[in-house]
């Protein structure tokens, strides 16, 4: 595997209400095999249709443009 590129932003999504946080899920921008920055993502089923990752991949779109990555793409997973 390819080392991580400190551009590349990595994030992990908590959300809290009356309590100790919870792991909703986790966004980041990656090296794909070919070495292509790459949008990734997952979010705990419970929390599917809450704009949890919009939210992320927006801000991990945001940091990676800022930090001058360009060309990302995306893809999705049959399952």
């Amino acid at each position: 595997s390819l080392p991580h590129d400190v551009r590349l932003p990595r994030l992990l999504a908590f959300t809290r209400t009356k309590g100790a946080p919870r792991l909703v899920g986790g966004c980041d921008i990656h090296l794909d095999e070919k070495g292509v920055p790459e949008l990734g993502y997952w979010i705990a089923r419970s929390y599917w249709g809450l704009g949890f990752a919009t939210e992320a991949a927006r801000a991990v779109m945001n940091m990676a443009r800022a930090s001058g990555v360009s060309g990302i793409r995306a893809s999705h997973f049959v399952d």
